[in-house]
C-alpha cells in the first residue's frame, strides 16, 4: 500500500523561506564553506602531526591560530561589508581567498621538498654539515 501526497499538500509542508531559490543557493553555498572549514580546522592538526611531527603545544599553538583571524578580524570586516555593500561578492572572494590559502600549503610544502632535495650541500646549517652547522653532537 503507497501513500500519495497531493503536490499542493507537500508544498505547504515546506517553510516559505525554502521555496525562494535565492536563499537555498545562499544556504546550500555556506553550509559546504562552513564543512570546508570544519574539514580544515581538523585536517590542518593532523597533517602537522603526520607530516611534520609536531608535538603537543605545537598542535596548541596551531589550533589556537586557526582561530585567531576569526577572533580578531570578523566583527570589524562584518561592519565593514555591511557598510560597503556588495556583500554577495564579498563573501564569494573571501571563500576564494581562503582555498588559495589552504592550495597554498601542499604547493608549499612540494616546493620546500623539492628545494631541499635539490640544493647543494654546502655543509651549512644542514643537519650532519661539518662547517658551522650541526655536526653529530648538535649545534656548534
Amino acid at each position: 500500500m503507497s501513500i500519495t501526497v497531493a503536490p499542493g499538500r507537500l508544498m505547504s509542508r515546506v517553510p516559505p523561506l525554502l521555496r525562494e531559490t535565492a536563499f537555498r543557493r545562499y544556504w546550500s553555498a555556506q553550509s559546504i564553506s562552513l564543512a570546508g572549514d570544519q574539514i580544515s580546522s581538523i585536517a590542518l592538526p593532523l597533517a602537522a602531526v603526520l607530516a611534520l611531527h609536531a608535538n603537543p603545544a605545537e598542535m596548541g599553538y596551531l589550533s589556537a591560530l586557526i582561530w585567531l583571524p576569526s577572533l580578531l578580524f570578523a566583527l570589524h570586516a562584518g561592519a565593514w561589508v555591511d557598510r560597503r555593500g556588495h556583500r554577495r561578492a564579498t563573501m564569494i572572494a573571501a571563500d576564494l581567498g581562503r582555498a588559495a590559502l589552504l592550495a597554498s600549503i601542499p604547493v608549499c610544502s612540494a616546493w620546500y621538498s623539492v628545494r631541499a632535495r635539490s640544493a647543494p650541500s654546502s655543509g651549512r646549517w644542514s643537519p650532519g654539515g661539518s662547517r658551522r652547522g650541526w655536526g653529530s653532537a648538535g649545534p656548534t
